[in-house]
């Protein structure tokens, strides 16, 4: 009732629209109030924020988002997920030999990173031991060629560089010395030099 009596007594016309209009939108939220929009998930009433008009809220069906996502997707069907067989990689290099490689790359190293993939792939599919063939590291392994790719020929096909009985399972430390010279490999396992 201030607002009534302080409108009286105001000369100024601004004044006056401001209060009228600060009153007129509190006689809006009363009447909201007495009647709310009520969320159709969680049966709570919609709040009338600061800057949003009464209409705006009046055409909302849930209080937020989290709300309306709940209840949409609560009726929408769910897909069932076909399973993809996996597909076979590096078939490309069966039948090629390590000279047909190198001159089909663009280069020694493209040709190199594909066969240590080939090999990769070719240990991971038959020997189940992941760990370092020398100290038992398990975190992570890297595949070694027993005997080095360079020491063959360039009339060798890859899946013979890459044979299983070729490759062996070592830690990165253990690998770098492994082709360094510094492990020596024979019948019983690795030793050191």
């Amino acid at each position: 009732m201030m607002i009534f009596i302080y409108m009286k007594t105001s000369s100024n016309p601004i004044s006056k629209i401001i209060i009228n209009n600060y009153n007129s939108r509190q006689i809006a939220l009363e009447r909201y109030y007495e009647n709310p929009k009520i969320c159709l998930q969680c049966q709570s009433v919609i709040n009338v924020p600061e800057n949003i008009k009464i209409a705006q809220v009046r055409l909302k069906k849930f209080c937020n988002h989290n709300c309306a996502a709940i209840f949409n997707n609560s009726k929408r069907k769910k897909k069932e997920r076909v399973k993809k067989p996996k597909v076979v990689k590096f078939n490309p290099l069966i039948g090629i030999t390590k000279g047909d490689l190198f001159t089909i790359r663009k280069s020694w190293q493209h040709a190199r990173s594909d066969i240590r993939k080939h090999a990769c792939y070719i240990y991971k599919q038959n020997v189940k031991q992941k760990t370092c063939f020398n100290c038992g590291y398990e975190k992570h392994i890297e595949i070694a060629h027993i005997k080095a790719v360079s020491d063959f020929s360039d009339d060798i096909l890859i899946t013979v560089i890459n044979d299983p009985s070729n490759l062996i399972g070592l830690c990165p430390n253990c690998h770098w010395e492994f082709d360094n010279g510094f492990l020596k490999l024979n019948n019983r396992g690795i030793e050191q030099r």
